[in-house]
């Protein structure tokens, strides 16, 4: 996901915890390496530098915000479109909405 502002360009993305590493003292100077695998090959298919975390608390409006900005609220329809997600809900759509609606501000982490 994309956004501009202020005249610079952003792209959003989520990453899994990063548990104890030290992201706040290395602001700036966070490149991180996208990879994906297909048939047992894993290919690199982006690099993010400048990265900054947004995982920690400190960053939670910052978060909203730009979850805001971006209107991944609104993405729940899509993604109950996905079997794997009914499948994992039980094709239960209000149970679902109810995980979308208090998880979807950590998108932009």
């Amino acid at each position: 996901m994309k956004f501009k502002e202020g005249g610079q360009n952003f792209r959003i993305f989520h990453t899994e915890g990063i548990k104890h590493a030290p992201v706040d003292e290395n602001i700036g100077q966070t490149f991180v390496l996208m990879i994906a695998s297909h048939d047992r090959v894993q290919q690199l298919v982006g690099v993010a530098g400048n990265a900054v975390y947004l995982g920690s608390e400190n960053y939670k409006s910052e978060r909203e915000r730009i979850a805001d900005l971006l209107e991944l609220k609104d993405l729940w329809r899509d993604l109950w479109m996905l079997p794997k997600i009914q499948s994992k809900y039980g094709g239960d759509v209000s149970k679902f909405q109810a995980k979308h609606n208090r998880d979807f501000t950590w998108v932009p982490n």
